[in-house]
């Protein structure tokens, strides 16, 4: 619970917030927060008729709602296609092209955390099952080694 009233009576007092602040326990930023926003309020000791300490409280310390939003999200295909399509185009430049349209986006290890899932979900694998021995897989560089390969002796 704050100690508001208690801060505001030192304070008619004529007492330093740092002496406040040994007598009530509460921090010297504290104190000064309160005095502060005491005073733009125009509130001092004794208290206005009929304020209690909610009243007070509800005054000095009202909540102030800030709307939360939610950033804009990229298309991670069109992140994908630029980065196949340019050589040496990297993630980073693309945060940094996201962050001028967005400056409120995600920040530069969320936005490759999030490439790199999107990219585990939707990455292209060839897979091929086979037993050992069934087929044989040989890749020719250059024409004169698939002769090599043809004349081989299979045990």
């Amino acid at each position: 619970m704050r100690k508001i009233e208690e801060v505001l009576r030192l304070s008619a007092q004529g007492k330093s917030a740092r002496v406040i602040s040994r007598e009530t326990g509460v921090s010297r930023p504290s104190v000064a927060t309160y005095l502060e926003k005491a005073a733009e309020h125009e509130i001092g000791w004794p208290l206005p008729a009929g304020m209690d300490v909610q009243a007070l409280e509800q005054l000095l310390f009202a909540a102030v709602e800030t709307p939360k939003s939610t950033p804009v999200i990229p298309n991670w295909q069109e992140v994908a296609t630029e980065i196949q399509a340019h050589n040496h185009l990297t993630l980073q430049l693309l945060w940094f092209e996201y962050k001028e349209r967005n400056p409120n986006g995600l920040s530069y290890s969320r936005f490759c955390a999030r490439y790199r899932e999107w990219k585990k979900i939707n990455e292209v694998v060839m897979h091929f099952e086979h037993r050992g021995g069934e087929k044989l897989f040989a890749i020719a560089a250059y024409p004169h080694s698939l002769g090599l390969l043809l004349r081989t002796h299979r045990y």
